[in-house]
């Protein structure tokens, strides 16, 4: 099932577009303004960029006429691998920046400006926004680059001579 994922490519383009992610988070969380918020969403940008990128230079690497099914299967397995490698990042974050993080009772940084109804917790909704675009905001948008971007960035688009590597045995 995984034997056209080049796990080399993905490691890097996934790690990378945690990476990416993470840049605008660090400011965000050491900023801890909930009008701070876009950030996170330019840091979900990014991750879709390197998620397309992914995609074009895999297709490239493979002769310009890869089979959609196997980029769309690899550029899932990147996404993963981003999302794991944004939480990771993220949560490293967490620890370094927001002192108390793991300690029983409010931590000492915590998220300002919030509106009444953001979820409260011992960051006042701080970590909570950080991991769910770290995890839901970046799958959405690689599994939608993953989508639409194989379909464009074949050659030759009125049939499918590669193997379908994921999809058969």
């Amino acid at each position: 099932m995984f034997r056209k994922v080049d796990w080399v490519h993905s490691l890097t383009f996934g790690g990378i577009a945690g990476l990416l992610f993470c840049i605008p988070a660090f400011i965000y969380i050491q900023r801890a303004s909930y009008n701070d918020s876009w950030l996170l969403y330019l840091g979900s940008m990014f991750f879709f960029l390197m998620i397309v990128a992914d995609i074009l230079i895999f297709n490239r690497k493979r002769g310009a006429n890869e089979s959609t099914a196997a980029m769309v299967f690899e550029s899932h397995v990147t996404t993963l691998i981003g999302v794991f490698a944004a939480l990771l990042g993220c949560l490293i974050l967490l620890m370094i920046m927001v002192p108390g993080f793991f300690q029983p009772g409010m931590a000492d940084k915590q998220l300002t400006d919030a509106p009444a109804n953001t979820i409260r917790d011992k960051t006042e909704g701080l970590n909570f926004k950080v991991f769910a675009l770290a995890i839901l905001a970046n799958f959405s948008f690689g599994s939608f680059a993953s989508i639409i971007f194989p379909f464009t960035a074949k050659r030759n688009q009125t049939k499918d001579n590669q193997d379908p590597a994921p999809l058969e045995q």
